[in-house]
Formats: structure tokens, C-alpha cells, sequence
């Protein structure tokens, strides 16, 4: 579960790096000090917006998967595959639950179709527009140019959630003071 501001503290993510260790001893045989020091921070710093037992389900997850060590970078994305089972549906079931809502509710009851869909697929819907959808005349351009927005921004936003949040404020405050 990701914390605003709460990080994960050093005995945590000791514990975390404990289980790489133990399931790939070879890749932390000939660390220094200064470099079990420097991977216990950066790692720290890295999950500081998950708690310590998402964190270690995201890692044996991966240890399940994985002959390789993982990155952070996949440890992140398995921690919001976790903590977000919407990003798991696909561009076809999203299409799919369009479909469904045009049946059900048709081209007068836009609303009613938007509360029906996942928030993704609501998000494309509004953007392709929910008329132009219904009135489509060749269903499948519509479905073709929904599926390519739909992985487009699915893509986009696993990319954002694998970022840690304080490091995305920081790089929103960044961009901030670049337009001024």
C-alpha cells in the first residue's frame, strides 16, 4: 500500500534486501560496506511509498519468477501490479466493457455507461467521445483507435506509479519552476 510520506525505514528495507540475498546469494557476496550502505539507502529511498509487507510480497513474487535478481525498477512494477488489480485489465476487456455499455445503455445515457466502466476505459471513452462511439459506423477503427489510446496511457500510467512519489513531487515542483 503506497504512504504519502510515510518511508520505509532502514530495518525494513534490510529485511527486504535480507530475502534478495538469501534467494541470490552470489549477487551480494563482494559488497563493500560502503556499497551495502549505499544499496540499503538507495533502496530505501526508492520504496519510501510502500510498507514493508507489500514490498515483501512484491519481492517473493519476483524471486517466484525471476533466476535473476530484480531491479527496483521491477520490484516497483510489481508492487503496483499489487496494490492496483486495475492495471492488470487488458485493452480487449476494455473494449469489451465498452461494448457492454453501449448495449446497455446507449447513446442517451452517457453517464450511466461511464459508471459502468473501469476508470481507464472511462478515460478513453470521454476522450474518443462516447457518441462518436455509438453512432460508429465501422466498429472496427473505433476499437482499433480505442486499444492504441488505451495501452498508450496504460503505459504512461505504470510508468508515473513506479516512480516514487516524493521523487515525482519533486520532478512536478522541477518542471514548475522550468515554465516560469
Amino acid at each position: 500500500m503506497w504512504r504519502m510520506g510515510a518511508k520505509m525505514n532502514k530495518a525494513e528495507t534490510q529485511t527486504i534486501l535480507a530475502l534478495l540475498k538469501v534467494a541470490y546469494p552470489y549477487s551480494f557476496k563482494d559488497l563493500t560496506s560502503i556499497d551495502r550502505n549505499a544499496l540499503v539507502g538507495l533502496w530505501c529511498e526508492m520504496l519510501s511509498d510502500t510498507d514493508v509487507i507489500t514490498a515483501k510480497m512484491a519481492i517473493k513474487s519476483l524471486i517466484a519468477h525471476s533466476k535473476f535478481v530484480p531491479s527496483i525498477n521491477e520490484v516497483r512494477a510489481e508492487i503496483v501490479k499489487l496494490i492496483n488489480p486495475a492495471s492488470q485489465i487488458t485493452a480487449d476487456e476494455a473494449w469489451g466493457e465498452v461494448k457492454k455499455a453501449i448495449a446497455k445503455f446507449g447513446m442517451y445515457r452517457p453517464n450511466e455507461a461511464y459508471d459502468s466502466m473501469s476508470e481507464l476505459t472511462r478515460e478513453i471513452v470521454k476522450r474518443l467521445t462516447w457518441v462518436d462511439l455509438c453512432l460508429s459506423e465501422n466498429s472496427d477503427v473505433s476499437m482499433s483507435n480505442f486499444i492504441k489510446l488505451f495501452n498508450t496511457q496504460k503505459a504512461k500510467g505504470l510508468e508515473i506509479l513506479q516512480i516514487p512519489i516524493e521523487l515525482r513531487n519533486k520532478i512536478g515542483e522541477m518542471k514548475q519552476k522550468m515554465l516560469k
